[in-house]
């Protein structure tokens, strides 16, 4: 069941934004063949490594990875602040392996270049903060 709260109304009255709050925006999920995937990836991951894994243990460790925001529906998401590339690549290969979607060395490599160039460097970052709080204190001292 999904609620639906009305905002106000613009443009002459003539429209109303509204949000809609569902479960599924207080406690995420997968689609159901999603998440079987996944567990059934993990699950042959895991007997791989010489560690067999029931399906109620390899369905908390999807739950738990979409909860942490380490697993969506397009596959695993890495975190790559203040590593190095050496480091994304190899996560990249045991992350994709581990939830059944493994890549080769060159495509861990070409997904983390892409990801690398994409991330703004440190001091444009600072920079961006540093105008934000100045206009902040600005509209507020106004």
């Amino acid at each position: 069941m999904r609620f639906w709260h009305s905002g106000p109304l613009i443009l002459n009255e003539l429209a109303q934004p509204s949000k809609s709050i569902g479960p599924e925006d207080v406690c995420p999920r997968l689609p159901s063949l999603r998440r079987y995937e996944y567990s059934q990836a993990l699950k042959a991951w895991a007997a791989k490594h010489g560690k067999p894994i029931t399906d109620a243990e390899a369905n908390y460790r999807v739950d738990k990875a979409v909860a942490l925001g380490e697993l969506d529906a397009a596959g695993p998401v890495l975190r790559i602040l203040g590593t190095r590339r050496e480091e994304i690549v190899e996560a990249v290969m045991c992350t994709s392996e581990q939830y059944g979607m493994p890549v080769d060395r060159v495509e861990a490599e070409r997904l983390t270049d892409r990801a690398i160039s994409s991330r703004l460097p440190w001091p444009a970052m600072i920079f961006a903060a540093v105008c934000y709080l100045l206009t902040a204190f600005i509209l507020i001292a106004a």
